[in-house]
C-alpha cells in the first residue's frame, strides 16, 4: 500500500489530549499534559523536533530570572511589541519562563547534553540583542534543546505519530471540538483522531517564503481552525524576518550581538537615523521598514558588515549556526571579511503577533480547542517580541497550555466518535479530480500577489484591495486544483489554507488605520494610540469574514503619547 492513498479512515486513534505540532510548544504541552492524564498523542507534518521554526531558532532564547525586576520587563515587553501585548500574558511568561527553562536544563544533564549556554561557574549567559536594553536573553543550541525536549517527552510516554498531514479539524457530538482528520503521505494512510482536547502547536503562516526552516509552514491549524469558528487577533502583524540575499541563512539576532551592523549603499550605518537607541540592533518591524524605505530613497542595496566580530565571537556564531556556515562555507564565503547583500525575508504569521485568540489558559473560544506557540497571536510578545522571546512564549505557552488541557481533558467524557461527514471527500478532494491546475503554479501566483512591497511591507491601500481581489480569483482556481500523487495532494491543501491565511491578513491591514509594529500604511503613516490601541479580531460568522477592533487592556504599561512617529518614517520625519 506504500504511497497509495486509502478510500477510508484506517487508521483510528484516540487519546485524552491530541496536540498538533512537534516543535517546542508542542513537545512541552504534550510533556506538561501527560502529567495529568493517560494517553496523550503529539501528530506532525514532519518530524517531531526537526520540522518547523524552533529548530532553527538562532541560539537566543528569553528568560526572565527570579531577581529581575519584573516592572522592568513588563514595560519593555510592552514597548517593543507596541502595546498589542496581552500584559497578563507578558506577566504570566515572566513568572514562568525561569521555572520551564530549569527543567529543560535538567532534562539536558540527564541526557548529557548542553542546551543553555553557561559560564565557568556554570551560570547561564546572558545579552543582549534585538530589542533590548534593560533585559537579557540567553544563549541555546537549538538542535540539543529539541532533543531534550524529544526525549523528554518519549520519556513520559507521548505517542508520535510522524509525516501525517492534518486537513481537518472536526467537532464532536456535544459540540466541542473532538478530533482531526489528515493523512500519512508515504504509506496513504487515511487518520481519524479523537479526542477529549486538542492543542494546536503547529506554528504559524510562512507563505513559503525564503527564510531558513519554515517551508512546511503553511497555516495549516490556523485554517481548519478558522474553518470552525475559531476567532484570530492581530493578523496585520503579519512580518519579517531578514537574510542573506542568495540563499537562506539565519542568525542575524546573534550577528548584531557580536557586533554585526547594516549599512547601505554608501556605507553607511544608517540603523541610527531609524533607532538612535539601538541602531542595529531594533526591532525587526523597525529594520525591515527601514531596509525598504532605504532602498525606495535609493540607497540600497543593503549589507551585513560582520568585520567587528571578534574572534571569540565568530567561533560562537559558527557554533550556534553549524546551518548558516555550512552554507557559506560551500558557497567560498566568509561574511567576517566582506559585507553581504542583506534582505528582508517575508515570514508571514511566523514568530509574529498574529494568530489564534487564546486566554490565559491556552483555551480558544471553542470548547475543548487549545492553542500555543507560534499558532496563537503571540499574546505575551505584541507586534513582535524582544530577542528571544518568541522561543521563550513557545516554551511557556506549551508548558502552560499542556497543564490546562490536560486537567480539561479528566473533567469531561470521552468525544465519541468524531463528526466525519464529508471527511474523505475533504481530504481527497485534488486527487479524485480528472484534470485542474498544479498545485506549485498555484503557490508562485500567491507569492506574488502578496510578497510585495505595498503590501506586506510600506501597504497602500489601493495595493491590499488589488491583491484581495486577486486573492480571490486565486481561491477560484485552488478550488480546481488537481493532485497527481500524494506530495501533491499535501501541496494542493497547503495552497488553500495559505490563501485562507492571506485573507486574513489582508481584511485586517485594511482594517487597521494606523501604524504600528509590522504594520506600515502609507496613508495612515502614524501610531495612534488614541483611536487605535485595539486588537484587530476576526472570525467566520455565517460564511463572511467579519472584522473588529476591541479595546486593549493596560492594567501594568500605559504609552506615554497619544500619536507616535514609528522608527520606519523618523528619517523623513527629521528632514523634513
Amino acid at each position: 500500500m506504500t504511497g497509495r492513498l486509502c478510500d477510508r479512515f484506517n487508521k483510528r486513534i484516540e487519546a485524552d489530549v491530541l496536540v498538533i505540532g512537534g516543535g517546542i510548544a508542542g513537545l512541552l504541552a504534550a510533556i506538561r499534559a501527560r502529567e495529568f492524564t493517560d494517553r496523550v498523542v503529539l501528530v506532525d507534518k514532519a518530524k517531531v523536533g526537526r520540522s518547523g521554526c524552533s529548530p532553527f531558532a538562532a541560539g537566543i532564547y528569553s528568560i526572565f530570572f527570579p531577581d529581575d525586576d519584573l516592572s522592568v520587563w513588563l514595560k519593555e515587553m510592552a514597548i517593543n511589541g507596541d502595546f498589542l501585548n496581552d500584559q497578563e500574558w507578558s506577566k504570566l511568561l515572566c513568572l514562568t519562563s525561569h521555572r520551564v527553562a530549569s527543567l529543560i536544563d535538567g532534562w539536558a544533564k540527564h541526557a548529557r547534553r548542553s542546551v543553555f549556554d553557561k559560564d565557568s561557574s556554570g551560570q547561564l549567559i546572558r545579552k543582549k540583542s534585538r530589542g533590548h536594553i534593560h533585559t537579557h536573553h540567553c544563549v541555546i543550541n537549538a538542535l540539543a534543546l529539541m532533543d531534550t525536549l524529544v526525549q523528554a517527552a518519549r520519556d513520559k510516554g507521548v505517542e508520535f505519530i510522524e509525516r501525517v498531514m492534518v486537513t481537518d479539524l472536526i467537532m464532536a457530538v456535544d459540540g466541542r471540538a473532538g478530533g482531526a482528520l489528515g493523512f500519512n503521505y508515504l504509506t496513504g494512510d487515511l487518520y481519524s483522531f479523537s479526542a477529549r482536547a486538542v492543542i494546536l502547536a503547529a506554528g504559524g503562516c510562512g507563505f513559503k517564503s525564503i527564510f531558513l526552516g519554515h517551508k512546511n509552514l503553511t497555516g495549516d491549524m490556523q485554517a481548519a481552525a478558522y474553518r470552525i469558528g475559531a476567532e484570530f487577533k492581530n493578523m496585520e502583524q503579519s512580518g519579517s524576518n531578514t537574510c542573506y540575499k542568495d540563499f537562506d541563512i539565519h542568525g542575524m539576532n546573534l550577528f548584531v550581538n557580536v557586533g554585526g551592523k547594516f549599512i547601505n549603499s554608501q556605507g553607511r550605518e544608517f540603523m541610527w537615523d531609524y533607532h538612535p537607541v539601538l541602531g542595529s540592533k531594533a526591532r525587526l518591524p523597525d529594520l525591515v521598514m527601514a531596509f525598504c524605505r532605504e532602498v525606495k530613497e535609493g540607497r540600497g542595496p543593503i549589507y551585513l558588515d560582520l568585520s567587528a566580530a571578534s574572534c571569540e565571537g565568530q567561533k560562537l556564531c559558527r557554533r550556534v549556526l553549524p546551518e548558516s556556515f555550512k552554507a557559506w562555507d560551500r558557497a567560498g564565503i566568509n561574511p567576517f571579511l566582506q559585507p553581504v547583500e542583506w534582505v528582508p525575508s517575508f515570514y508571514g504569521t511566523i514568530a509574529t503577533s498574529g494568530g489564534l485568540n487564546i486566554d490565559l489558559e491556552g483555551r480558544t473560544n471553542l470548547k475543548g480547542l487549545f492553542a500555543a506557540g507560534d499558532a496563537t497571536y503571540m499574546c505575551s510578545n505584541g507586534s513582535t517580541g524582544l530577542g528571544g522571546t518568541a522561543l521563550g512564549f513557545g516554551a511557556a505557552s506549551g508548558y502552560v497550555v499542556g497543564e490546562r488541557a490536560g486537567k480539561f481533558a479528566t473533567q469531561v467524557p470521552p468525544s465519541g466518535e468524531p463528526r466525519e461527514e464529508h471527511g474523505q471527500e475533504r481530504v481527497l478532494g485534488p486527487l479524485l479530480k480528472a484534470r485542474g491546475p498544479h498545485p506549485d503554479e498555484l503557490i508562485l501566483k500567491l507569492q506574488r500577489l502578496l510578497i510585495r512591497v505595498p503590501v506586506v511591507y510600506l501597504k497602500t491601500p489601493e495595493e491590499l484591495k488589488r491583491s484581495l481581489a486577486d486573492l480571490e480569483n486565486l481561491d477560484a482556481l485552488a478550488e480546481e486544483a488537481k493532485a497527481e500523487d500524494l506530495h501533491q495532494l499535501v501541496k494542493c491543501h497547503e495552497v488553500k489554507n495559505m490563501i485562507g491565511v492571506a485573507r486574513l491578513f489582508l481584511q485586517a491591514s485594511l482594517f487597521r488605520e494606523e501604524s504600528r509594529g509590522f504594520h506600515f500604511r502609507e496613508d495612515f503613516p502614524l501610531t495612534d494610540n488614541k483611536n487605535w490601541l485595539k486588537w484587530v479580531c476576526q472570525r467566520e460568522v455565517g460564511s463572511e469574514l467579519s472584522t473588529w477592533g476591541e479595546d486593549i487592556p493596560l492594567p501594568y504599561v500605559r504609552p506615554d503619547k497619544d500619536i507616535v512617529i514609528p522608527p520606519s518614517i523618523k528619517v523623513a520625519a527629521n528632514k523634513s
